[in-house]
């Protein structure tokens, strides 16, 4: 096997390079899970309040409410995970071209911020969900 200027060998970098592109395709899934989900429960939502409590009482509307809040902050949070995500890659090519990309963490800020968002969106779509049940159970007759 060769080993390249950096020693890594022909089959370790063709490795590595197939991370590279196994993460790229992991973080589009998660991001478009998310929106789905997301998006998904607050239609269903909608749809739950409107066909199947229609205008009996409702019970414990704030655990709805608080369920929209989370999923609009959920899909918000991907939504900014995205751009940022663009702003951080931008910035490590520019780090690549100045030489400093060593030097700090690759592509800066945007890249923490990224990472921090992708984190609260899950969260977010999680606990959107846990609510919409949560109403979803003391609303049924």
């Amino acid at each position: 096997m060769a080993a390249h200027g950096n020693g890594i060998s022909d089959g370790m970098l063709a490795y590595r390079e197939w991370l590279i592109a196994a993460d790229q395709k992991a973080s589009e899934a998660y991001d478009k899970t998310i929106m789905t989900l997301s998006g998904g429960a607050l239609g269903l939502s909608v749809t739950f309040l409107k066909n199947i409590i229609g205008n009996s009482i409702r019970v414990s509307v704030y655990r709805l409410e608080a369920s929209w809040i989370c999923l609009t902050l959920s899909l918000l949070s991907i939504l900014a995970s995205m751009l940022f995500s663009q702003w951080a890659l931008r910035k490590a090519v520019k780090q690549v071209d100045a030489g400093t990309i060593g030097k700090g963490r690759a592509g800066g800020f945007h890249s923490f911020s990224t990472a921090f968002l992708n984190i609260a969106s899950g969260l977010l779509c999680v606990a959107g969900i846990m609510l919409l049940a949560w109403f979803s159970l003391a609303n049924i007759k």
